[in-house]
């Protein structure tokens, strides 16, 4: 499913990460240890050893992101809910960050499209089949009795 995404991931040096910037971190066994402990075991948008969030603020020693975070039934699905987690530097053993591919999100755009034109043009060209109406030329004029629809002798 990561080959279909329209994002992609780009690994840099956690010096070079910015407040703002979306990221992915892998982290040691202790530091999802630690992220699971200030979440209050709910995970804290851990998965696995990797946590995704927004920077929220970064200094020499810890990274303050802002993770998804959910806990029993969301009220209301159109709001994100978010907290804040600290990670201890020491503890990210791989930071990326996550950026659109425009040729990727470009393509399925033009798949869609080229399926939703695809799917109009059926249900308003009706039969396409090229088959032609009674009294038309096609087989159904055997059957016209009428002296107007029969051609001159």
């Amino acid at each position: 499913m990561t080959q279909a995404s329209c994002v992609r991931y780009i690994s840099v040096p956690a010096s070079e990460v910015l407040v703002g910037d979306d990221i992915r971190a892998f982290l040691s066994a202790e530091g999802v240890a630690r992220v699971i402990e200030q979440a209050d075991g709910e995970g804290g948008g851990v998965g696995g050893r990797t946590v995704r969030g927004e920077i929220l603020q970064s200094d020499t020693e810890e990274i303050h992101l802002s993770v998804p975070w959910v806990r029993g039934a969301v009220q209301d699905a159109s709001r994100t809910l978010s907290q804040r987690i600290i990670i201890r530097r020491n503890d990210i053993l791989q930071m990326e960050l996550r950026r659109t591919d425009y040729l990727k999100t470009g393509g399925l755009v033009a798949l869609i499209t080229a399926g939703v034109t695809v799917v109009v043009a059926r249900s308003v060209g009706g039969n396409t089949g090229g088959g032609t109406l009674p009294g038309r030329g096609g087989r159904g004029d055997d059957n016209v009795t009428s002296g107007a629809h029969q051609p001159p002798p």
